[in-house]
């Protein structure tokens, strides 16, 4: 069975249609229509939905949206794919705030590693806990890390010499995982990683990140797009062989900065959601959120936490206007960990759209196939018996499984 993160990214407006039952049997109207942009606006966080892409409990309509990696390389044809548990930043029109809908003007994907997979952690019962790749320890959410349908086998596929794309946000030197997905060798002629440096020796041109050590000896000048320095956000370019020093070979070096970078100038200003990790605080009322600098003064309104709660490793959700590399803060709210959809607050979770098959009345569990053939188990409660036939198209709410692979439907509503 098909992962859940597989699907195609133009998917247009979705949703629409009937009335909806949820799991307590109530049921809501339909929302509206997606209204034409009529501002800019930013957001970055996880994929908790697609049919359109939903981020930070927001809906995009990236029918025709642009596009890039975090290498600002247009992505087309199966590469153009979002993917739940995808790390984006999204330029858009204006967000309509009742119905919590915008136009999607440039997506940009930003994974934080790709390379082969070193060492793993497993438990007692032989569940992965964690992995370690380029010396990174990546940590297993459990709800939380969506895993891809080119892992057969799922979390028990990830062994050692495995290469892997990992998106995930930080925590301290730790990378909680919210989407991992196998990669061929052909298709990654360099390995990536974004991180905090930790020590920097000029004497030899190294530098580190968590416990493993980068060399920028030779490396061009030219592909050193900032001085290392402790601290200093980065996104590296490493070659594939690692030496017998285990120290790895920085092919290229520059800020691993949120904002404009990748996204129209217009969407670069204006309204911003951001959903991320502090990765260090600085004086004067500013911090880094993933690279960004983010400000904060009398007016910002601060939920569930402090001023002095913002701190490294801190998760929290970001609302402000941003202005060029620096975001001015206006709501600041602490969140949990591991939460991949927390964004969907009426359901806790993930949203899909597609059409029903392979119905199993006894087990009360379905596929859900997307229109691009994907498709994706989902079980669900007796609510949902009379909304749930064959070929029926359905939009599903509801929880990501602990297998990363699979939903528990919470709300379902027919859309044909």
């Amino acid at each position: 069975m098909a992962a859940l993160s597989l699907l195609c990214s133009a998917c247009g407006g979705g949703g629409g249609g009937g009335a909806v039952a949820d799991a307590g049997g109530a049921t809501a109207a339909p929302s509206g229509a997606t209204p034409a942009p009529t501002a800019t606006a930013y957001a970055a966080g996880p994929v908790s939905g697609l049919g359109s892409v939903i981020v930070n409990g927001v809906r995009y309509d990236d029918s025709a949206a642009r596009v890039v990696g975090d290498d600002d390389v247009v992505r087309s044809g199966d590469d153009r794919r979002l993917r739940l548990g995808m790390q984006v930043e999204i330029g858009s029109g204006a967000v309509d705030d009742t119905t919590g809908r915008a136009r999607a003007e440039s997506i940009r994907v930003v994974s934080e590693l790709v390379g082969r997979v070193e060492a793993v952690q497993r438990d007692a019962s032989g569940a992965l806990q964690s992995f370690t790749v380029l010396g990174q320890t990546v940590r297993i959410q459990r709800p939380g890390t969506v895993v891809d349908d080119s892992l057969t086998g799922g979390l028990a596929a990830i062994v050692p010499g495995l290469l892997v794309e990992v998106h995930a946000r930080r925590d301290g030197n730790v990378y909680l995982a919210t989407a991992i997905e196998a990669r061929s060798a052909a298709a990654v002629t360099r390995f990536k990683l974004r991180g905090v440096i930790g020590s920097v020796d000029t004497a030899i041109r190294r530098f580190t990140i968590g416990s493993a050590s980068f060399s920028y000896a030779g490396t061009a000048a030219a592909a050193l797009a900032a001085t290392p320095a402790v601290g200093l956000a980065v996104r590296l370019e490493l070659a594939t062989a690692v030496p017998a020093s285990g120290v790895f070979e920085v092919l290229a070096l520059r800020p691993a900065q949120r904002g404009a970078a990748g996204l129209t100038a217009a969407a670069a200003a204006g309204d911003a959601r951001l959903r991320g990790t502090i990765t260090r605080a600085i004086a004067d009322g500013q911090f880094e959120l993933d690279g960004l600098t983010v400000r904060i003064d009398a007016s910002t309104r601060l939920d569930k936490l402090s001023a002095a709660g913002l701190v490294a490793g801190v998760t929290v959700d970001v609302r402000g206007v941003l202005q060029g590399s620096v975001l001015q803060a206006s709501r600041i709210s602490l969140r949990g960990g591991g939460e991949l959809g927390a964004g969907l607050e009426d359901s806790g979770g993930v949203e899909l759209h597609g059409l029903a098959g392979d119905i199993d009345r006894s087990a009360r569990r379905f596929t859900l196939t997307h229109a691009g053939g994907t498709r994706y188990t989902v079980t669900y409660p007796a609510a949902f018996d009379a909304v749930v036939a064959a070929a029926a198209r359905l939009e599903v709410k509801g929880t990501l499984d602990a297998d990363g692979r699979s939903i528990q439907a919470t709300r379902i509503q027919r859309e044909d």
